[in-house]
């Protein structure tokens, strides 16, 4: 399960806004297999997810993550066997394999379809939202909330107890392993320095290492200003500004990217 979220960093000396995209893998769901240690279908769980930048030691504060408890688990020829809660089992969804990549989708749909929620806690100043006393079972763990800068996790689900080292875990730690690609929102303007009469639009092209990588038009209708909305970070990127009006000279700024144009 990949998880994915944005940052966004302003800079003090540029309005550019800048996002870090978060993409990290969690340990989801343990195998349904049989294990030298038995599980005790008595006990509660209990549940520590931690969202941090480990790179920056930015903790991710205020999210809203809700855990919702999907099915319930027993013992069926020595396997943990999950089976649907009652209150979600007109989806008619098959819990026989939750290694199965397509599980998620269905538990999500049938989720919403129902209306059915669970219990929702917030990421507290160190990143981390923990839930105690939890029922043995499967469960969807999803983000309600946006937070500014930040695009919400991708739902995951995962298993209380957990199998580690043939051994069943029923208090899980979630803490992500980052791999930070930075990402950010360019920002183009275009300074006309004249008195005559202005063309109705001109075309800019964004290049990176000299490859086009998209093409926009800067006119009236959008006061001479275009954004690059979260593109992959880059000090590398350029503009160029395409069939300039004859009698002017383009000048570029580098540094905010505003596009000077003049006799």
């Amino acid at each position: 399960m990949k998880v994915c979220l944005f940052i966004q960093m302003v800079g003090k000396e540029s309005k550019m806004k800048k996002f870090l995209l978060l993409c990290f893998s969690l340990l989801i769901l343990s195998p349904v297999y049989a294990s030298n240690d038995i599980v005790d279908l008595s006990k509660k769980g209990s549940l520590s997810i931690t969202l941090i930048n480990e790179e920056y030691n930015e903790k991710i504060v205020g999210a809203e993550i809700e855990v919702i408890k999907v099915g319930t688990v027993g013992i069926n020829n020595n396997n943990l066997a999950y089976s649907l809660i009652p209150e979600l089992s007109n989806c008619n969804i098959s819990l026989s394999n939750i290694l199965d990549e397509s599980l998620k989708g269905k538990i999500v749909n049938c989720v919403n379809s129902n209306n059915y929620n669970g219990r929702v806690e917030t990421t507290d100043k160190s990143g981390n939202v923990k839930y105690n006393d939890l029922d043995l079972g499967l469960y969807l763990i999803r983000q309600n909330n946006i937070l500014d800068g930040y695009s919400a996790i991708e739902s995951y689900l995962i298993t209380i107890p957990t199998l580690n080292d043939n051994l069943w875990v029923y208090d899980i730690d979630s803490v992500p392993k980052t791999e930070i690609i930075k990402m950010f929102s360019l920002n183009i303007r275009k300074i006309w320095k004249t008195d005559k009469e202005l063309p109705d639009f001109i075309t800019i092209e964004l290049l990176l290492d000299g490859e086009i990588k998209d093409t926009v038009k800067l006119g009236k209708d959008n006061d001479w200003k275009y954004t690059w909305e979260k593109i992959p970070y880059s000090d590398k990127y350029t503009v160029r500004e395409k069939d300039s009006p004859k009698g002017y000279t383009t000048i570029y700024d580098k540094v905010s990217l505003h596009m000077m144009h003049g006799k």
